[in-house]
């Protein structure tokens, strides 16, 4: 089918989605829709969602009118709300999400399709991200899938490693970063909650780490492929408070909200016995921190404390869906290197 076909309908047709949301990306979008179309897989289903961007992104989109399906949203509905959108609206088989900051040589698709091939019970499937060009001799490690710490401080693997010193295999890692995921439909509709896949309340920002966990307490794999390599040139480094200070005070207030959430919704009590020294005392210190050198954060506390109910009713659900038992799930937290 020829691209300059595509229409919101049709899209239901492809195997595979590729899913774009984008808030104010104008200096960086083209070159990675530029990239999804060059993809030697095909056919390939391009939606691009922009959450009501106000930077010239929309005439950027407009410079591929008719090559893929774009929808401007009218508000910020958050990487959730409009992954969450363009999910709901199609119904191809796989699905990928791609950081419009993203580039992706035309093999990717391709190859992290195939790795999914392999295993019906491998829900998610992430490749190699690196912070420039391979070929570049200072490149250095964006991740390579998620590791799982026992005070649940979700780790990106190799992060900021230089390429040159390692050379990630492929295997089982807890979960993929939310940068370039694979899914597949089947765990994306069993791991739903409230017909959400991404839940609302996360908005932006660690929404990824929940998916990891749902996933695996659903008995789903996520596997990382060394042969899917991908540029992802990230702003933010994980733990690096100087850079952190220079934030929004909005995307930090969803950071703080968010670890609360993950571990409301989705640990058990049993886990929560055996790493409670971890888990606690990592807790108390974001929260001396926020109540310290970050107030505007504090409003995460009463978020969590006015919709605690919401939040148990969620987690009630996961927990009377789960398939992998708290030991089958932290033998995934144990997973190193």
């Amino acid at each position: 089918m020829n691209r300059a076909d595509f229409n919101e309908n049709q899209s239901k047709d492809f195997r595979v989605l590729a899913s774009v949301v984008t808030w104010n990306h104008a200096q960086c979008i083209e070159a990675c829709v530029n990239s999804l179309l060059n993809q030697n897989y095909g056919p390939l289903s391009i939606v691009v969602h922009d959450n009501a961007s106000q930077d010239g992104t929309r005439e950027v989109l407009k410079k591929f009118s008719g090559q893929i399906i774009i929808r401007f949203g009218e508000i910020n509905t958050g990487f959730c709300g409009g992954h969450n959108s363009v999910i709901a609206s199609t119904q191809s088989e796989m699905v990928l999400l791609v950081n419009p900051d993203v580039v992706l040589p035309p093999d990717y698709i391709e190859k992290a399709v195939a790795r999914m091939e392999v295993d019906p019970q491998v829900g998610t499937v992430c490749g190699l991200l690196l912070q420039g060009e391979p070929v570049q001799p200072d490149c250095t490690v964006d991740g390579a899938g998620l590791l799982m710490s026992r005070s649940r401080h979700p780790i990106l693997r190799f992060h900021c490693a230089p390429l040159s010193t390692v050379t990630p295999a492929s295997r089982e890692v807890f979960g993929c970063d939310g940068a370039l995921p694979l899914f597949r439909r089947k765990m994306i509709d069993e791991i739903s909650v409230n017909g959400e896949f991404f839940d609302s309340m996360f908005f932006a920002h660690k929404e990824d780490h929940d998916i990891a966990w749902r996933a695996q307490i659903f008995g789903w794999k996520t596997v990382f492929e060394a042969r899917c390599v991908a540029v992802h040139p990230r702003h933010f480094k994980p733990g690096n408070l100087s850079l952190r200070r220079k934030i929004a005070p909005e995307m930090k207030y969803h950071a703080v909200k968010n670890d609360l959430l993950l571990l409301l919704k989705n640990e058990d009590g049993i886990n929560l016995l055996k790493d409670f020294f971890y888990i606690v005392p990592r807790q108390v210190a974001i929260f001396g921190y926020v109540l310290l050198f970050e107030r505007t954060s504090l409003k995460a506390y009463s978020f969590v404390l006015k919709n605690l109910r919401k939040i148990l009713k969620k987690r009630k659900i996961i927990q009377q869906r789960r398939k992998a038992t708290p030991w089958q799930v932290r033998q995934k937290f144990l997973l190193t290197g």
